[in-house]
């Protein structure tokens, strides 16, 4: 497993600066505007560095609508979403579940919002 080492505030300072002054050697960024590139570069980190501290949602939260939807019968086709959350549920299953209701020439509509 491969350790991940933070970057102290003055490295990443240090590392932003560096590449800014690549980038002016590069004829990329003019060197009146060195600052204002260092200042996005460390703007840039800090919002990755948010990113990474967000925890993921749990997959045992989730519901999968379309293994439910499979696996119903056809009667509890016809009340699937009087028992499930249909705002949970993701477009495609919608969309099965609506082409299923029209081939069975039911209006869809008094069956689910969508």
């Amino acid at each position: 497993m491969i350790e991940v080492k933070r970057m102290t505030k003055e490295e990443a300072e240090e590392c932003a600066a560096q590449i800014v002054n690549e980038a002016i050697v590069f004829n990329k960024v003019g060197i009146q505007v060195k600052n204002i590139w260092i200042g996005k570069i460390l703007d840039h980190l800090i919002l990755i560095k948010r990113m990474s501290l967000k925890k993921p949602e749990k997959e045992e939260n989730k519901i999968d609508f379309a293994g439910l939807w499979n696996r119903s019968s056809d009667e509890e086709k016809l009340t699937f979403f009087k028992r499930y959350d249909e705002s949970q549920c993701p477009a495609s299953t919608m969309y099965v579940a609506r082409y299923y209701f029209q081939k069975l020439g039911l209006d869809h509509t008094k069956l689910m919002k969508w």
